[in-house]
């Protein structure tokens, strides 16, 4: 059983009302179909160099990383997060960001997990 499919199990039982159900499914859609997004974005960025993050953005088609570039070294994830946002939203089109957003999270979060010895 995965990480995600674990901590939904534990984290549907706090919860009781259909609109805290439908924001737990909601969040486990985003973040099942955020791992494969996460893990491409791992492997295309081994650094977060200026000629890695500008490569990334091109293929994704995500708009504005020269606001990224400016970032210190240590705050380049906001990039990596804004482009995994921005092609997730393109197969999810109707969930929030925040929604969207908290699914990636987890989904690092999965893959991480995965990649422990």
């Amino acid at each position: 059983m995965s990480f995600i499919s674990k901590f939904f199990g534990w984290f549907k039982g706090l919860a009781g009302s259909p609109k805290a159900d439908q924001l737990l499914r909601d969040i486990q859609k985003a973040a099942l179909a955020a791992l494969p997004i996460v893990k491409m974005i791992a492997e295309l960025t081994p650094s977060r160099a200026d000629d890695v993050l500008v490569a990334l953005f091109v293929k994704y088609a995500v708009p504005n990383v020269e606001a990224f570039l400016a970032l210190p070294m240590g705050n380049r994830g906001a990039a990596l997060l804004e482009v995994a946002t921005t092609e997730l939203s393109r197969k999810l089109p109707d969930v929030a960001k925040s929604i969207l957003q908290t699914g990636i999270q987890l989904a690092v979060v999965q893959m991480n997990a995965n990649n422990k010895p």
